[in-house]
Formats: C-alpha cells, sequence, structure tokens
C-alpha cells in the first residue's frame, strides 16, 4: 500500500516555520518603519507627516519583496492588503503624535492616513487597519469623513466585557465577570491598557465606559490614566456631535445626543460633555470627500 496522499509531517513543519519567519519579517519591517516614522514626526512633526505614505510603503516592500516573501504586488492582489502587523505601528506611530499637532498639522496627517485607506476595500480598512488604531483622537477623526472605516465596538472589544451585544437584542458573556478581574489582566499600574492583551485602546476604553455593554465605568474612571480619559472622552463627543455629509445639527439633535451619552457614561463624566462639544475640536469631514 502507498503512502497517503497529502503533505508529510516534515512538511507541515516546514510550512509553519515558514509563516512564522514571514510574520516575524512583517513584524520587523512595520516596527522598524514605525519606530523610524514616530521619531521624525515628534522631531518635525510636518515633515514626518510627508513621510507617513511613504514609510508604509517601504515597509510593507521590506516584508514581502525579501527572500522570503511572496512579493507584494501579489500579495496586495490576492490578499487584499498588508498584514495587520505591517500596518498597524504605522499608524500608531502617527496616533502617538496626532493628539498633540495642531489642527493643519491633523488635517496633513489625516489626509495621508486616509489616502492609504481609500485604496483599499472599506472591509479590509475595518478588519486589518482600524482595529489596531489605539489612539481615541486619530480614529475618532478617520470615522468622522469615513463612517464606514470604523471597526465597531461589539467585535473590537475582543469578548473582553462581561455583556456585549451580538446582535439585536441578544447578549453574551465576556471574559470577564468583574472589573477586578478585568483591571487586573489588562490594565497596567499606570492606568493605560495592557498592549499584550488590549489591542484597541480606544474601542476597549469607550465599551468599559458604557452602561450598555457593562456596569464597570465608575471603577474605571478611578483608575484609569487621566489624559488617555481626556482623549477618550474627545473621541466619544467628536463622533456624537460631528457634523457629516447629510447630517444637519439642530438644538434637538444636540439635546438628544447629550442625553445619550449621559445615559451611557458614569455620572463623573457628564460635565465633560458640553465643554469638549463646544471646543469643536474635530475634523472637518468636508474637506475630505
Amino acid at each position: 500500500m502507498g503512502e497517503p496522499e497529502g503533505e508529510s509531517c516534515d512538511d507541515v513543519d516546514k510550512m509553519m516555520k515558514g509563516l512564522d519567519r514571514a510574520l516575524k519579517n512583517y513584524d520587523n519591517a512595520g516596527n522598524a518603519y514605525g519606530k523610524h516614522l514616530l521619531e521624525e514626526m515628534k522631531r518635525n512633526p510636518e515633515e514626518g507627516i510627508k513621510l507617513i505614505r511613504p514609510s508604509m510603503g517601504k515597509a510593507i516592500r521590506d516584508a514581502y519583496d525579501g527572500p522570503d516573501g511572496l512579493g507584494a504586488s501579489y500579495v496586495m492582489a490576492m490578499a487584499g492588503g498588508p498584514h495587520e502587523s505591517i500596518t498597524a505601528p504605522i499608524y500608531n506611530a502617527v496616533g502617538a503624535v496626532y493628539p498633540y499637532l495642531t489642527r493643519e498639522q491633523r488635517e496633513a496627517a489625516l489626509r495621508e492616513v486616509l489616502g492609504m485607506m481609500d485604496h483599499n476595500n472599506y472591509l479590509i480598512v475595518q478588519t486589518a487597519h482600524t482595529p489596531f488604531i489605539r489612539n481615541p483622537i486619530l480614529l475618532s477623526d478617520i470615522t468622522i469623513p469615513r463612517p464606514h472605516y470604523g471597526p465597531g465596538l461589539d467585535g473590537e472589544n475582543q469578548g473582553l466585557i462581561k455583556k456585549g451585544r451580538a446582535g439585536e437584542e441578544e447578549l453574551k458573556a465576556g471574559r470577564y465577570e468583574d472589573f477586578e478581574s478585568f483591571a487586573k489582566e489588562c490594565i497596567l499600574p499606570d492606568g493605560l491598557f495592557d498592549p499584550d492583551v488590549v489591542r484597541n485602546d480606544f474601542i476597549v476604553g469607550f465599551s468599559v465606559l458604557r452602561s450598555d455593554y457593562c456596569d464597570w465605568g465608575a471603577d474605571y474612571v478611578r483608575v484609569v490614566d487621566g489624559e488617555f480619559l481626556e482623549q477618550t472622552m474627545r473621541g466619544i463627543v467628536s463622533m456624537r456631535f460631528a457634523p457629516r455629509r447629510g447630517k444637519e445639527t439642530t438644538t434637538e439633535s444636540i439635546e438628544r445626543g447629550t442625553a445619550r451619552l449621559k445615559e451611557l457614561l458614569p455620572e463623573s463624566l457628564h460635565d465633560r460633555i458640553e465643554p469638549l462639544r463646544l471646543q469643536a475640536d474635530w475634523i472637518d469631514a468636508t474637506k475630505f470627500a
């Protein structure tokens, strides 16, 4: 009797080693260019912004065009876009500096980011780009002119929260039964999320604050890093009140939006809503048609 058809154990081992090597190569390429981009944006934001798209392009080519790669053109054509371990460090380098830029610099940086995303199917952006963008201000500014790029809350809180919406009415259990166990594993002593556990700080933070996902909001406010909480609130208020194409802002819509946020968020955050709304420090969607 002959050998059964199919790959041998040795072949499978070789494939797995090749996959591990490829993924490591992706990480190395993304992290190297992300680190360089971050340094340049901190040193000279306006010049650094010009490097956003070139940095992404170089990271993709380095990851896929090497001796173990499939070729960047082939991967982009067949997979629809690069692996998230390449794109995430570039986006998060931008996100680390983004809240501290001037309005004009933020618009320029966002134009570069959207310019990269707009070359992809929006489903690719939803699943392999925005789910890995940690900064609340950058992610909220992306979704104002491109709401269909938003990763959504249900999938991106990663099943960490004890109550998440699986459908219109159905509720599903999360990984943690109480805030203490959640905080022990997910929140570092400095009040920020552990990046080895949480891949999207803004989405998970927003989910923890929301009363329709869990009742941990007040506990989270007591331990979260103050600056990150402020950025999270800016992102939340921006997404709720920023004018969008085809959506008129009225006194009634403002009152309705404010009431909804007060229903969702812990009482200790209610007095932050109106000042942030009046500050209106969000992107003008009409500039990114």
